[in-house]
């Protein structure tokens, strides 16, 4: 067991942080400042992988130029059209917390980890300087990783209800529940990312970088004991990827199975399920299956190598492994591409309410009620005595 200890932190510090724990890909040894020992050359394990180190060189800032623009202006459009969204409101709650918790992710991990090169993959410049806050970075990373995937599980529990208990719905949802069901999800988050504060911190040490041993302050996992270790590397496992991705899966089916039966009877129940409510059950589906095929590999990697007892040096698992975060990563980058995509409302107001700086649909609603001011007033109270029109929301996500 004590061959694995230095293997399981590099594991456990890895999940989300990769960069901040390259013990695999390098040599380390600790060092005082007042004695610096320089360790002998070493062969370059990704010799014949630098199409590996030109990509993980790059992608952290193009992940974050895509990611964050894409959750600010989910952001923007949610707070923007919150006077439009009557009915239902929570969902769109879940949605806003989501993108707030893959922004912060991006801005945690891939900029101040990464982009900004104070621990990318293979540069030469090894200074972390953020001092002691590297150790709140990774709290922060992983809090932020933990909500993302709780507020899925929180906003297909609130799908749930809407689809297969609807009266029940109506009743107990509100606005209020709903924050404190989000402040609950971050508390809860935070709680099972606090002990890696204690896990992970600047070390003065050597690192064999490019050819050549280049000291400094390096983020790395610190020693705090196999027990330690392993209890983290299972509660991460748990309750990051096993509880979650099961409830969601179990009130996903069952929230497809009552849209199934609905649909059956929609002859005799014409409006047993409003569109609104289905359409984002569908992007509850959608959000929670990418999230799944995109954390699963590295999550089944962790535990092939823990089981295995393999360290992270051979080429092939190190391949995987840089990979399989890549894929990680990309979880929090795809929510504004999968909205805009399957959702036309999102682009309308998208467009309506962000991209609203050109007055031509001004104009053009003047000069149509000008020439047409008796049509359009037909047309509008014959619209307004729909049951479509007093029930459907202005802006909703379409099947």
């Amino acid at each position: 067991m004590a061959t694995t200890v230095e293997p399981l932190f590099q594991m456990l510090a890895g999940s989300l942080l990769s960069t901040m724990a390259e013990g695999s890909d390098d040599v380390f040894q600790d060092e005082t400042p007042s004695s610096v020992t320089s360790l002998p050359p070493q062969e370059d394990p990704y010799a014949n992988y630098t199409w590996l180190r030109k990509t993980l060189r790059w992608y952290p800032p193009v992940f974050a130029s895509i990611g964050i623009p894409g959750n600010i202006l989910i952001i923007v459009t949610l707070i923007r059209c919150r006077r439009r969204l009557l009915q239902p409101l929570p969902p769109y709650c879940y949605l806003l917390a989501l993108a707030v918790s893959d922004l912060l992710y991006l801005v945690s991990v891939l900029v101040l980890s990464r982009t900004l090169k104070t621990m990318t993959f293979h540069l030469p410049d090894p200074d972390w300087y953020y001092g002691k806050f590297c150790s709140y970075n990774v709290v922060v990373g992983y809090t932020a990783s933990y909500a993302s995937v709780w507020t899925v599980v929180a906003f297909s529990v609130e799908r749930y209800i809407a689809i297969c208990h609807p009266f029940r719905h109506r009743v107990g949802s509100s606005l209020k529940l709903t924050i404190k069901v989000i402040m609950v999800v971050w508390l809860f988050s935070f709680l099972l990312a606090l002990p890696y504060h204690w896990l992970v911190g600047p070390s003065h040490l050597t690192k064999f970088v490019n050819g050549r041993n280049v000291t400094g302050d390096w983020c790395k996992p610190i020693d705090r004991g196999v027990t330690f270790t392993l209890s983290l590397t299972w509660v991460s496992t748990v309750f990051h990827f096993l509880v979650p991705f099961t409830l969601t899966s179990i009130f996903a089916i069952q929230i497809a199975w009552a849209i199934r039966m609905s649909r059956s009877r929609v002859k005799t129940h014409a409006r047993f399920h409003p569109t609104s409510q289905t359409a984002l059950s569908y992007m509850l589906v959608l959000l929670s299956s990418v999230a799944l095929v995109l954390l699963m590999p590295m999550k089944v990697l962790k535990l092939y190598m823990y089981f295995k007892g393999l360290a992270p040096t051979s080429p092939q698992i190190t391949l995987l492994w840089h990979s399989f975060t890549m894929l990680f990563d990309m979880n929090s980058c795809l929510n504004f591409c999968l909205y805009y995509l399957a959702s036309r409302k999102f682009r309308k107001a998208l467009k309506d309410k962000v991209f609203c700086c050109l007055p031509r649909d001004k104009l053009h609603r003047a000069s149509t009620l000008k020439s047409g001011a008796k049509v359009d007033d037909i047309e509008l109270k014959t619209f307004a005595s729909t049951p479509a029109a007093l029930s459907a929301p202005t802006f909703q996500f379409e099947q």
